[in-house]
């Protein structure tokens, strides 16, 4: 074998010295001079090692190296791919576009005990009304407008393993978004969507509040200058109908920003405007959403427009440059229901 002993120190401590300066441990359970012999020649031949021997700055250096080489391999435009073609033409002509949600019953339970699992997370059990308070002040539930943002602005190593549609979808999403605004095919751009933390907000399930709830807004200062130049997707995962018994219990409306003429409004703002218009920020990295919208938009009328009923399970994905307005509507409950005595119909 290669690893030759250091004139002056046994073999045992000549092979330890050589395995630390080739990045391997040197002293672990087992480590004789056999062992030890083994893994350093296996190293200077360039064979792979068992990620076992190796140190941890040495481990992740490897990884590193391979992940680059992986992330070589792959394109923005194949990455786009995920995205269905059809949706992307839904999302161009209005500024989103729905999908639905993965139909299979494996997929459905999986979907449904993962947002249980968030609810319990917070405390709260959704057919025992008496637990909703618990929710209140948590940073991953929005108790006023009754909405689940857990998983919201989660790392992808977390969210991939629980919610791999949504995760395809969203770079798939942002890939398409990439190129049209004309970023390079590069390893660099490959990295952004790969990498990209997820902004995603799961609707409630039986989780009614006490009165009509509603807000509109855009994502980010649409005052900035610059305002939606940088892709930034928005998801919110539907995972319970939009009317029961008749009632209407929640409503989305869209307004684009993106059009010739909306952006010819939003810059006459910026001109007449006091001060001068801040810079855009990012609104999954710390921009917040702009509460107020200009005065031209209208989701009364057209262009505006509306997601239709939810009857499934559904996806909407968005982005900064769709103003959006959500109305939740009251679920009256019973006296029963609100002290816990009675169960919350699902």
């Amino acid at each position: 074998m290669d690893a030759q002993a250091h004139p002056g120190r046994t073999r045992h401590q000549s092979l330890r010295a050589q395995a630390k300066a080739l990045g391997l441990k040197n002293s672990f359970l087992g480590s004789n001079e056999l062992v030890l012999e083994t893994v350093v020649a296996m190293r200077q031949r360039d064979f792979r090692t068992p990620a076992v021997f190796t140190t941890k700055t040495s481990h992740l250096a490897a990884q590193g190296s391979d992940y680059q080489a992986l992330l070589q391999q792959v394109s923005v435009e194949q990455l786009s791919e995920a995205f269905p073609s059809e949706a992307w033409n839904d999302f161009m002509a209005s500024g989103w576009a729905a999908l639905p949600m993965p139909d299979s019953i494996l997929d459905r339970r999986f979907l449904h005990i993962c947002t249980l699992s968030s609810m319990a997370d917070l405390g709260v059990t959704p057919t025992r009304a008496d637990t909703y308070l618990n929710g209140e002040g948590h940073a991953g539930y929005d108790f006023t407008m009754g909405w689940l943002r857990n998983p919201a602005t989660t790392p992808n190593a977390a969210f991939v393993a629980t919610h791999p549609t949504t995760y395809r979808l969203t770079v798939g999403f942002m890939a398409r978004q990439l190129l049209r605004a004309g970023w390079a095919d590069d390893i660099n751009t490959v990295r952004a969507c790969v990498e990209l933390t997820l902004q995603v907000y799961n609707s409630k399930l039986a989780l009614p509040n006490p009165a009509v709830r509603q807000f509109a807004h855009t994502d980010g200062e649409f005052m900035a200058e610059g305002f939606g130049s940088i892709p930034a997707p928005q998801c919110a995962a539907l995972t319970s109908p939009s009317q029961f018994n008749g009632q209407r219990l929640y409503r989305f409306r869209f307004y684009d920003l993106s059009t010739d003429t909306a952006q010819g409004a939003l810059g006459e703002l910026r001109r007449a405007a006091e001060r001068p218009p801040p810079k855009a920020t990012l609104p999954v990295k710390g921009g917040k959403a702009h509460q107020g919208l200009p005065g031209f938009v209208n989701f009364d009328q057209p262009p505006a427009t509306e997601l239709p009923a939810v009857q499934e399970p559904t996806f909407v994905f968005f982005e900064a440059l769709t103003a959006h307005e959500i109305t939740q509507n009251a679920v009256p409950l019973t006296p029963a229901q609100l002290c816990g005595e009675q169960a919350v119909p699902k």
